[in-house]
């Protein structure tokens, strides 16, 4: 298997998304047909390595941008295709100095929820 950093050289060669074109996540998915090549070696390296590196790698490939808001889009569009033990352990992580990061990406994540007609303990 090839390693993170050839894998993200590959995606700089290919081009697919300027790096100086600002895009949401949303954005990339429709305007992009979300760079399907990129997206199956990123559930690859989240089978090996994990979904920080996953995440790291799309965000290398210019496919998802850094941002709290597209990061926990990202994770609510593939929710069903991502264990949740992997999903639950991704946002439990942050570490002192970048806990506003973190604290974001689950602020985003949980209010994209709709609790509609959820009873308590569903919710």
């Amino acid at each position: 298997m090839r390693s993170l950093k050839q894998l993200a050289r590959e995606c700089s060669q290919n081009k697919r998304v300027p790096s100086s074109t600002p895009q949401t996540y949303s954005q990339l998915a429709v305007d992009n047909g979300l760079a399907k090549s990129g997206l199956t070696a990123a559930f690859d390296i989240l089978a090996a390595k994990g979904l920080k590196k996953a995440i790291e790698y799309l965000i290398a490939c210019n496919i998802l941008t850094p941002s709290p808001r597209d990061i926990a889009t990202f994770l609510r569009v593939h929710q069903h295709s991502l264990p949740p033990h992997i999903l639950g352990d991704f946002l439990g992580e942050g570490s002192d100095s970048i806990s506003d990061h973190w604290d974001m990406i689950r602020y985003h994540y949980v209010r994209a929820i709709s609790f509609v007609d959820l009873n308590v303990e569903e919710a």
